[in-house]
Formats: C-alpha cells, structure tokens, sequence
C-alpha cells in the first residue's frame, strides 16, 4: 500500500488536496527518505521496520475518523501489531480518496530468491506478498470513491505463479492472464506470428523497407536448413525452421541466435550455412545459460552445477528409458555422495521423480508417447503450458530426448538428443 500511494501520490498532483493522502505522502518521504523503489527488497526492509513505519504513520495521520467499535473490532481480531496499524491507516485513505486516472502498477523481480533464503521459505513469503496484492485489488482498490482505479500486476513466471496456491487459481490464471504463444509448425512457419516478428525485428534494424518474409530472405541464406530438411523443389527459404530447432520457440532466443551467427566472420552481410554451424556451441551455452537462470529459483549454484554431473552418467546411453535414467541417477547420486559435493545435494535431487520434473519443467529434456496413428509424438513443456495447467507435469515410464539445442553444453551424443518437433 506504500508503493501504490507514493507511486499515485507521484502521478497525481491534485490528489494532495486529499488530506489524508497528503499525510500519506509526508509519511512516506520521511520513512524513505525519497528514495522508495518498486521492488521486492524494499517491501522485505519495510517489514523488518515496521515499529519505525507505524511510529510515522502516527506522527503524521494520527488516529484516522472511525467509531469506537471499529477500533475495538480490529485490536479483537488483529491485535495492536504495528502492521496492522498501518494497514488500517492506507486502507482507509485509499478508500476516502478519488484520482483522476487509472494506474497499473507493474512489480518485477519478485520472484528473484536471495541465496540465503531457503526454498520453502521464500515461496511462503511470496504466497504472502502475491496475496496481499490480490486482496488490495479486490478490497480495497475497488471500493475507492469515483469511476478510476489502482490495480497491482505481479510480473512473474508461469511455473512460480502455480506455487501460490491462490483461491480459484486456475481461474485467475485463465480469466486474467494474457497469453503469448509463439508456437508453430516447420510447414506453416511462415504464416506464424514468431516468424513475422523475427522478420520485421531484421527489417527495422536495416532501416529499408521490406515486404513481408522479404528481410529473412535477404539476411538469411537459404542453405542454413539442414540438408535431409530440403526439398530440391521448393524454392521458398525455410531457414527458420533450422532456429525453431535450437529454440524453445521464443523470439529472444531466435533473436540471440541471429546475435551470435553475426558475430562469425562468415556472416557479415548474410548468415551463411558455415557461420551457422560454427555458433552451434554458443547458441548451446546461450540456452544451458538460460536454464541456469530459469533453475536459481530452485537451487543454488552449487546444486546446480551438480544437473552437468547427472548428464554425464546418461551421455553413453542410446535411449532414455525410465528405468534406465533411474539406474544413471542412482550412480550419480552414489558418486556425488562420496565426493566433494555432497554438500550441495537438495532433496529434489535426490528423488528420482522429482528431479525429472524439474528436468522437464526447465525444458531440458522432453518425454515421448505412442500417439494412436502409430507414431511419436514429444511432450515438451513450453507447449503443453497454458492458463489452466502453468506447470505441466512429465509422463513417468516413459522415454525422454533432450533438447538438441543442449546437445554441445551437455556434450551428449545425437541418440538421445532431439529437435522440436510439429
């Protein structure tokens, strides 16, 4: 409630005519000293200081008009906590105030975990904090004075969002979030949405007007797509589908691909199949990088780097079998154990299932499936995801291929190893 008042406060000039919001305002520039952030490690400092902010909150409110039974009914169910003191104090100046526009407050970076901060522990707070945003919305923000409105918009990742455990989460998620889907298919990826952006990225980096599909073709050899990928008789450039396959079908990712493929000699002025192959090793340590980051949620560095350990145990496999990752699993964690690193082992990877979750989660690998045409078909999580199901679990007693993409950083061998495929 801080955030949102100084952040309105900031906004809107006329609202100081509000008495009550101008004593907000004193408040909060005393206790900040002009210097509040939107970010996650403030809200963590203003409550390790919350006998400082209810002090203030006296100081310059005083006792907000409310009857005597009000106050007797608080102090019954809350007790006389500094929090709660200052709580009672933002809601009622946000529900006495009017403004004059609508304000979103977008909040990034909460789901950054300290590396002190044990797991359990941090997602108890965030489950804290994202209900707290959630109840101000519902509450509070809505039930201001006037047609204009503040609403709270938690940036965060699907996978982090399904660990709120918020009432009618599903529904949340379906009825409020707003989802991007860059999936295709190699036949019809050029009709796609990932491939338009793509295009229209290089054309206005050039600053030269391009038809559609035209700056692709212009900066982007044709011969990139692999060779048993051709067709002698089709004459469109189908390159993309070649970044498709080292991709998790994000256009970060395609646009980091074209970064490195510029950056060899051989592609100047256009990317050439050569240069292409060449960047196959950075474009790997791009995405095992991204893997990094996507599991500091969950680990330290120290566990992490223990997930290089593990691919080394199934590198000489043919084929990922259930049984099979088990027994490599079990040798690894035997070796770990008796090393060095044994300190670095997490609970997570010590459990064969749920390390193979978290393994699919990150997108590392994918798990396979009989479809009922005779064929394969691959579950990758980045595409199973959607609004009602944020965090798609992996198929156990199956076969699992890692993403090709992975293959250089993990040096595996091409058996175990896949594209992406329609």
């Amino acid at each position: 409630m801080a955030l949102a008042a100084e952040l309105v406060v900031e906004k809107e000039n006329g609202i100081l005519n509000s008495l009550k919001f101008q004593a907000l305002h004193s408040a909060i520039q005393d206790f900040y000293s002009n210097k509040f952030t939107p970010e996650f490690p403030v809200i963590i400092e203003m409550l390790d200081k919350l006998d400082a902010l209810a002090e203030l909150s006296n100081k310059h409110i005083g006792k907000l008009s409310g009857s005597t039974e009000l106050s007797e009914k608080i102090t019954y169910q809350y007790g006389e906590s500094p929090l709660n003191n200052v709580r009672v104090d933002f809601e009622e100046a946000f529900r006495t105030a009017r403004i004059n526009q609508d304000h979103i407050i977008f909040i990034d970076k909460i789901d950054i975990k300290p590396d002190d901060i044990k797991f359990e522990k941090f997602i108890l707070v965030l489950r804290s904090f994202a209900r707290a945003a959630l109840h101000l919305n519902e509450h509070v923000f809505s039930k201001m004075k006037g047609k204009k409105r503040i609403k709270f918009v938690l940036l965060t990742r699907p996978d982090i969002f399904d660990k709120l455990n918020l009432q009618n989460q599903s529904a949340r998620a379906s009825d409020n979030a707003v989802i991007l889907s860059w999936d295709t298919t190699y036949k019809y990826h050029r009709q796609s949405d990932i491939f338009h952006l793509t295009d229209n990225f290089l054309g206005k980096q050039s600053g030269i007007e391009f038809s559609k599909g035209a700056a692709w073709d212009h900066y982007v050899s044709k011969n990139v797509l692999h060779k048993t990928l051709r067709d002698p008789n089709d004459s469109v450039n189908r390159s993309f589908i070649e970044f498709l396959r080292v991709s998790w079908f994000r256009p970060r990712d395609i646009i980091r691909a074209l970064h490195i493929c510029q950056s060899q000699n051989d592609c100047s002025e256009i990317v050439t199949e050569e240069g292409f192959r060449k960047s196959h090793k950075l474009f790997s340590d791009y995405l095992y990088g991204e893997v990094k980051d996507f599991s500091r949620f969950y680990f330290s560095d120290d566990t992490f780097d223990l997930i290089e350990r593990f691919f080394s145990e199934i590198q000489r496999l043919d084929i990922i079998t259930y049984d099979n990752l088990l027994k490599s699993h079990a040798t690894f964690l035997e070796k770990v154990k008796r090393g060095p690193s044994k300190h670095a082992l997490d609970p997570r990877v010590e459990d064969p299932d749920e390390f193979l979750q978290i393994l699919y989660s990150s997108n590392i690998l994918c798990w396979r499936a009989q479809n009922e045409f005779g064929g394969v078909d691959d579950y990758w999580a980045f595409r199973e995801r959607s609004a009602t199901q944020l965090d798609p679990k992996v198929g156990l007693y199956q076969e699992y291929a890692v993403h090709y993409g992975l293959r250089r950083a993990l040096r595996l061998n091409r058996k175990i190893v896949t594209g992406v495929r329609d």
